[in-house]
């Protein structure tokens, strides 16, 4: 696990990523339809398969974390 820089370095550490979703709504702020991603290019094509594996994943920690949910 990689250590945090101190303050003030300018060298760039990841430490983490996250995933976020977006929503489209409509007028009245509710959830609307809108055409499903169509990756095109190479760089494209691996980052959604790399989502779904995530989203794949986070089904299964749920699954397995669910005794343990009060």
């Amino acid at each position: 696990m990689p250590i945090p820089n101190p303050v003030g370095q300018s060298e760039f550490v990841k430490n983490t990523h996250c995933i976020i979703v977006f929503v489209a709504v409509d007028d009245n702020g509710q959830p609307k339809t809108i055409p499903a991603f169509k990756p095109k290019t190479e760089k494209e094509l691996a980052m959604h398969g790399y989502a779904i594996k995530l989203m794949e994943l986070r089904k299964s920690i749920d699954k397995e974390m669910e005794p343990y949910i009060v």
